[in-house]
């Protein structure tokens, strides 16, 4: 599910950065291409950090307490 929307979000600023180059009249496809690729991989990058550290994910502190006792018991 969390693939299938970053893949939503990758092709929509991939478009708004194609529209913007095109608008600002830059057609070098090969710039165009490494721009919108580096553009939509740092605000993947930045969602899904986000995505990390929100309470979406259950954290390492709230974890260990249900973790199961790892020390053996002595006889």
């Amino acid at each position: 599910m969390l693939v299938f929307a970053v893949t939503i979000l990758l092709s929509k600023q991939w478009y708004m950065c194609k529209r913007f180059a095109q608008v600002m009249g830059i057609n070098d496809h090969y710039f165009l291409s490494g721009a919108a690729v580096s553009i939509s991989t740092s605000t993947n990058l930045l969602l899904l950090n986000s995505f990390h550290q929100s309470s979406f994910w259950p954290q390492k502190q709230q974890n260990a307490r249900y973790a199961p006792k790892m020390h053996k018991k002595h006889p």
